[in-house]
């Protein structure tokens, strides 16, 4: 095996490594940044009366 694949195969490995970590907290931030949202939207609904007719599920 030359070292142009070794290095290749060691890239490929890492790499993928790497983005399956950079994806999995990706959407662990995604997952956080939604439910402050949430809660944001929730608490804006209850400080105003004229959203309390119109909530919808």
């Amino acid at each position: 095996m030359t070292l142009l694949q070794e290095i290749i195969e060691w890239l490929v490995l890492h790499v993928h490594g790497l983005v399956n970590f950079l994806n999995s907290r990706l959407l662990h931030n995604r997952m956080v940044v939604f439910q402050i949202y949430l809660q944001f939207k929730l608490q804006k609904r209850n400080l105003d009366p004229l959203h309390v007719e119109n909530l919808t599920v």
